[in-house]
C-alpha cells in the first residue's frame, strides 16, 4: 500500500478480503499503522518496507555546484501530500532565511 485506501474503504468490504492475506505491506510505519489501528486482527501481518532509491544515479556531478537553502518537491501537488503544510513551513523558513527556495515539481488535476 502506497495510500490509506484501507482506513477509507467500508471495513465490512475489504474486511473479508483482506482477511486472507498473509501480508499487507506499506511503504512506510505509517500506512501499516493505520491499517494495524483499524484492522487489529492483522496487526501482525503489517509491516512497511520504504521506497528506495540509487543515490549515485542521483548524484549531482562534481563540476555542479549547489544553490545554498533550496528546498525540492517533487510529487503530486495535492493536499494529502502535505504541500500545505510544506508551504506554512516555508513562511517559517523564510522568516529566518530570506534567501531560501522552494521548488515545487509535479503534476496538478490528476486523479487521485
Amino acid at each position: 500500500m502506497q495510500c490509506q485506501w484501507l482506513e477509507q474503504i467500508d471495513a465490512a468490504v475489504i474486511e473479508p478480503r483482506i482477511n486472507s492475506a498473509d501480508l499487507v505491506l506499506g511503504c512506510s510505519n505509517f500506512i501499516a499503522e493505520g491499517v494495524r489501528r483499524r484492522f487489529f486482527s492483522l496487526a501482525g501481518r503489517c509491516h512497511y518496507a520504504y521506497n528506495g532509491a540509487d543515490i549515485a544515479f542521483f548524484a549531482r556531478p562534481s563540476s555542479v555546484q549547489p544553490k545554498p537553502k533550496q528546498i525540492l518537491f517533487v510529487g503530486r501537488l495535492y493536499p494529502e501530500k502535505g504541500v500545505h503544510i510544506l508551504l506554512d513551513s516555508f513562511r517559517i523558513v523564510l522568516a529566518q532565511h530570506p534567501d531560501a527556495h522552494l521548488q515545487l515539481i509535479g503534476p496538478i488535476n490528476v486523479v487521485p
